[in-house]
């Protein structure tokens, strides 16, 4: 059902343009051949004759287009008559072709009145995330946090969650092991290192015992200002692991102590230390009340075991200008 309503709005905003192509066309007075609704292919199921335009549907019914006798190379009208589009100024050519994109963002307008009108709202373009629950297994990051059912999440790491894809890409950046590391905390390693093991030198041999500092927790992942979901690119900060280094961390993962099955060095035990686990930091509105959750820290894949339910917030609109106004700004 959801595909056949996709097509048939599809299908509109086709019918749409391309009556932006005809409209412009005919008002600088220039000849259109055809103007067909759906695909030229298979049977016509129906065709009549206005004028110099033939108007026709096609049993494809998903596409529309505009001929000119510029497209048609049968075309009887003579190469340099003033009705052919190749004819006419750069400025007529350019609103002809650009006339069905105009007519699609018109429709839109027109369309986001009309709600507004019968509704009073205007839909904002941010919603509300709340909490629907959690996910059932303990072993979740977010049943640790004291997180509520109807809890409305205001924040994560500072940045405003007002649509759902900021809440999800923070938690798929902040997940268990990124393969980077920042110098700082590789140094940091070190020194714990070494002072858990003072007879350690860079190089170490097979069947080592090393004892091993508690893991690094990197500084919160947040989001560039000017972020837009699946357009924003991510950059990791720090240095990315080796392979080496990322068996190594995945070995020694939770660990206190362990046995070296062959030689390494202390650089790459301070890597595989300094690559971790980023806390998320939850804001949310409890009733009146503003709460900082604990830190949640997502698992490998990204998840801390939160369901959302999502609302669209809405902008009322008291009067004709504010809502041609605000039909305008959506």
């Amino acid at each position: 059902m959801h595909i056949i309503t996709m097509l048939l709005l599809l299908s509109v905003l086709i019918l749409i343009h391309e009556l932006g192509h005809f409209s412009v066309a005919k008002l600088f007075k220039l000849q259109v051949n055809r103007f067909g609704f759906g695909l030229p292919f298979g049977p016509t199921l129906w065709e009549k004759k206005f004028g110099e335009t033939t108007v026709c549907i096609h049993s494809f019914l998903l596409g529309g287009y505009v001929s000119f006798p510029d497209d048609d190379p049968d075309s009887n009208l003579p190469e340099d008559d003033k009705k052919r589009l190749s004819n006419r100024p750069v400025w007529q050519r350019f609103w002809v072709i650009s006339a069905g994109v105009i007519a699609n963002a018109i429709l839109a307008l027109v369309l986001v009145i009309f709600v507004a009108g019968f509704s009073g709202n205007i839909p904002s373009g941010k919603y509300n995330i709340f909490v629907a629950g959690l996910q059932e297994d303990k072993h979740f990051a977010a049943h640790q946090t004291d997180i509520q059912k109807d809890d409305l999440i205001v924040a994560a790491n500072g940045v405003k969650i007002d649509m759902p894809m900021k809440f999800i890409e923070i938690a798929q950046r902040s997940k268990k092991f990124d393969n980077y590391a920042t110098s700082e905390n590789i140094e940091k390693q070190k020194v714990e290192l070494l002072k858990l093991n003072p007879n350690l030198t860079e190089n170490i041999d097979k069947n080592t015992k090393i004892l091993l500092p508690a893991p690094v927790i990197e500084s919160p992942i947040s989001l560039e200002k000017s972020y837009i979901p699946g357009v924003s690119e991510y950059k990791p900060i720090g240095e990315k692991l080796n392979e080496t280094q990322i068996t190594l961390r995945d070995k020694i993962s939770e660990k206190s102590a362990f046995v070296t099955d062959n030689p390494m060095t202390v650089s790459d035990i301070a890597f595989a230390l300094s690559d971790n686990v980023h806390p998320i930091i939850i804001t949310v509105q409890r009733g009146d009340e503003l709460i900082d959750l604990q830190p949640a820290y997502p698992d490998m894949d990204g998840i801390i075991g939160i369901k959302l339910k999502i609302e669209e917030s809405l902008t009322p609109v008291n009067s004709p200008i504010a809502m041609l106004k605000g039909s305008w700004d959506y």
